[in-house]
């Protein structure tokens, strides 16, 4: 798993152009964050921290005013002789913000949420998901990454090729379950898909491979072909 983005090929980050008024200084209201006036305790913490000049434009704040401001660890201040902790606008808004689930989120918060934060492909991993160590197994010219990123009908052949007695029963294994993708009729996926990407149709055909190649035995699989998209149920009998 990559530890960058812990497995999810994606990363958040922060458009720091709609994050704030570069123009304006922190007790100007140059940050657009909720919660974020200067007469609440975020605006009171950062007025009183001491770490920049929060009555000069944020443009001139010099490279260590700017990485206190955005990036500065969580640190133990007293502002008007009341212990606080001051912390970094990005990491303070990533532990309040990002950590939320977004449908539970007031609507102004979740405005702020689409307007600002950017979520793109993870840099260190390229978006495959995988640790380096990971990336850098081969077999021949070919990595797990470049695997799960071929179509799985031409993964079936390419594994049908691989001779590796060591490894047959589990290759016997990922060939009958990347037959079981072709035959109903998923072949033109890949593995490397997000799962909710998929529609539907394709969704439930996955799971009808999950459930008919298991090793349950005397078990009857019912598909309601009637409804738009079915769920299969399984009855002892």
């Amino acid at each position: 798993m990559c530890p960058r983005c812990e497995g999810l090929g994606v990363v958040s980050d922060f458009d720091l152009t709609q994050l704030f008024d570069d123009s304006k200084s922190v007790a100007e209201g140059a940050i657009s964050a909720p919660g974020y006036s200067m007469d609440g305790w975020n605006g009171r913490i950062l007025m009183g921290s001491g770490f920049f000049d929060p009555h000069k434009p944020i443009r001139d704040f010099t490279k260590t005013e700017l990485r206190d401001f955005l990036y500065h660890e969580a640190t133990r201040i007293k502002v008007n002789g009341v212990n606080l902790t001051y912390e970094g606008l990005i990491p303070r808004l990533q532990a309040t913000v990002l950590s939320k689930d977004r449908e539970s989120m007031q609507p102004h918060v979740r405005d702020f949420v689409e307007r600002v934060v950017t979520i793109a492909d993870c840099p260190e991993c390229g978006g495959t998901r995988l640790s380096e160590a990971a990336r850098s197994s081969r077999i021949g010219a070919v990595s797990i990454a470049d695997a799960c990123a071929t179509q799985i009908s031409d993964l079936a052949e390419w594994i049908r090729g691989v001779a590796e007695p060591s490894v047959a029963p589990l290759l016997a294994t990922l060939q009958q379950s990347l037959d079981s993708f072709t035959e109903i009729g998923l072949g033109y996926l890949s593995l490397d898909r997000a799962s909710g990407t998929l529609s539907g149709g394709e969704a439930q055909r996955v799971k009808m491979i999950r459930h008919l190649g298991s090793s349950l035995t005397d078990v009857t699989y019912v598909f309601d072909d009637r409804a738009s998209v079915s769920t299969p149920t399984t009855s002892s009998g």
